[in-house]
């Protein structure tokens, strides 16, 4: 019996070690995709920004299940930002700001969130 729980707990720590390996990866790509947005914005092609906007946001609602759920809203909410930002064509310094500001939440509370060390 003690054999058997030790290894039902050895099984639920490797799925959760793959869990949050999976949701680092997913957030290297939303990071990666946002980046790649802002960069569009400001060299004025609003429909690559758009498309990379739409994988960061397809990337961002398989980690959001995977984190607290105030978190999960507050990069929500900066994710409906940036699309409406898109939507009504502001300047790239203003939508640039809410990237950035999206950026870091990422990489410190999400990142912390999944195990992963701030870099």
């Amino acid at each position: 019996m003690v054999i058997y729980f030790f290894a039902l707990i050895a099984g639920i720590s490797k799925l959760e070690a793959q869990t949050k390996s999976e949701g680092q990866q997913s957030l290297d790509k939303i990071i990666q995709s946002l980046k790649a947005l802002d960069t569009a914005y400001a060299s004025g092609n609003t429909a690559e920004a758009q498309s990379d906007f739409d994988t960061a946001n397809t990337e961002w609602k398989s980690v959001s299940s995977k984190i607290s759920a105030r978190e999960s809203r507050e990069v929500q909410l900066l994710f409906e930002s940036i699309q409406t930002k898109l939507k009504d064509k502001v300047s790239p310094k203003e939508l640039s700001k809410v990237v950035h500001g999206t950026l870091e939440e990422l990489r410190e509370d999400i990142g912390r969130e999944l195990g992963e060390k701030k870099g």
